[in-house]
C-alpha cells in the first residue's frame, strides 16, 4: 500500500473531532493542527510577533497569550484574524510537515480546521470534509461553548462556508445525524481512502 496523507476538515462544530476520535479508535494516526496552534502560543518567537501585532493587551497577567480575549478581537474583524493566521499558520505548517515526514504509517490523517482556507492541501493527497448544516453548527456551538447565536455566527462566518468545503472534498462524512450513522459512513469510506 502506498503512503497517503489525508486531510480532515469541516466547519466549526461540524463534528470533525468526533470523526478524528473514531479514526484513532480504528487504529489510524491523526495529527491535530489545533494542538500545534496551541503550542505556538507558548513559543517565544510567536509571542513576540503577537505582541508586535496586537500589543500587550493580548497577554494575561502571567505573560501568556490570552486566547479568549484574542478570539473576541479576531472573530469580529477579518483583517485582525488574517494577521493572527499569518503568524500562527507558518508555525503549524512547518510542524505538520516535519511530523508527517517522521511517520512511517501507510496512512496519516491531518486534522486541520482551515485546510482549504490556509492552503494546507499542499500537504495532503486527498481530503475528507465532515459536514453538518449551518443551523446544526449554530446550535452545537451555543450548547457546547455557551455562545450566543451572534457569537456562534461570528465563528462560523470566519471560515469558508461548509457547502464550499463539501464541494472541494474527495470524501464527505455527513455528521448531522446519529453517531452510528457517522461511524458507518466512515467504515464504508476507509477502504477507498488511499486508492
Amino acid at each position: 500500500m502506498k503512503r497517503a496523507v489525508i486531510g480532515l476538515t469541516g466547519g466549526i462544530a461540524s463534528g470533525k473531532t468526533t470523526v478524528a476520535n473514531m479514526l484513532e479508535e480504528f487504529g489510524y494516526y491523526v495529527l491535530d493542527s489545533d494542538k500545534i496552534a496551541h503550542q505556538a502560543m507558548h513559543d517565544s518567537k510567536i509571542k513576540k510577533q503577537i505582541d508586535e501585532t496586537f500589543g500587550d493587551i493580548a497577554f494575561d497577567s502571567k505573560g501568556e497569550v490570552d486566547r479568549k480575549f484574542l478570539g473576541s478581537v479576531v472573530f469580529k474583524d477579518p483583517i485582525q484574524l488574517a494577521k493572527l493566521n499569518s503568524i500562527i499558520h507558518p508555525y503549524v505548517y512547518h510542524h505538520l510537515e516535519h511530523m508527517i515526514a517522521s511517520r512511517h504509517n501507510a496512512i496519516v490523517f491531518v486534522d486541520v480546521p482551515l485546510l482549504f482556507e490556509a492552503k494546507f492541501t499542499t500537504l495532503t493527497d486527498k481530503n475528507i470534509v465532515v459536514y453538518a448544516p449551518k443551523e446544526i453548527q449554530i446550535q452545537r456551538l451555543m450548547d457546547r461553548n455557551d455562545f450566543t447565536e451572534e457569537q456562534a455566527l461570528e465563528r462560523i462566518e470566519a471560515q469558508m462556508p461548509i457547502d464550499e468545503k463539501r464541494d472541494l472534498a474527495d470524501f464527505v462524512v455527513d455528521n448531522s445525524g446519529r453517531l452510528m450513522d457517522t461511524r458507518k459512513q466512515l467504515l464504508h469510506m476507509l477502504p477507498h481512502i488511499a486508492e
